[in-house]
């Protein structure tokens, strides 16, 4: 029988590792809501959101045979991520994995033909520090940052 601990881990994986909702709520609500430590937390949801990458790399060749897949997968991407991607290369991957979502980014990754070790490593790298700084904002608050750091128009919306 799954003790408390690993079913909240299957279910932060499972959840991060959907597009949509990946880290942005996942992490948040992880660290919120389960009594998850806040290495666990980080761990797990990165792991999670890294999936997405790790499926493309693997199997992107399988898919695109399919001609319904291959519209599919040609959805995530349009000309523009195209030409960021292979104008700023593994830059492309590392900023826009957190943000776009890692399958939107792997997928792009691969239709401009990177090498998929290096869409991996990237990506990794990425999500993990994203997903740290994540939980610890959450964790820590706001707090730990400098009142003289915040610009005056986010002290406005503070």
């Amino acid at each position: 029988m799954f003790s408390s601990y690993w079913l909240q881990v299957v279910v932060l994986l499972l959840v991060s590792y959907f597009p949509g909702v990946g880290t942005y709520l996942v992490v948040p609500a992880a660290v919120i809501a389960t009594p998850l430590d806040y290495l666990s937390v980080v761990g797990w949801a990165a792991l999670g959101a890294f999936s997405p990458a790790l499926t493309v790399v693997l199997f992107y060749d399988q898919l695109i045979e399919d001609s319904r897949m291959e519209q599919a997968i040609n959805r995530f991407t349009s000309d523009r991520l195209q030409k960021w991607a292979k104008q700023y290369g593994w830059w492309f991957v590392f900023f826009l994995s957190p943000f776009a979502g890692t399958w939107v980014t792997g997928v792009t990754a691969k239709v401009v033909q990177m090498k998929g070790r290096q869409i991996l490593i990237v990506s990794a790298i990425s999500i993990l520090l994203f997903v740290a700084g994540q939980a610890a904002l959450v964790t820590f608050g706001l707090g730990f940052i400098p009142e003289s750091a915040i610009p005056e128009w986010l002290k406005d919306l503070l």
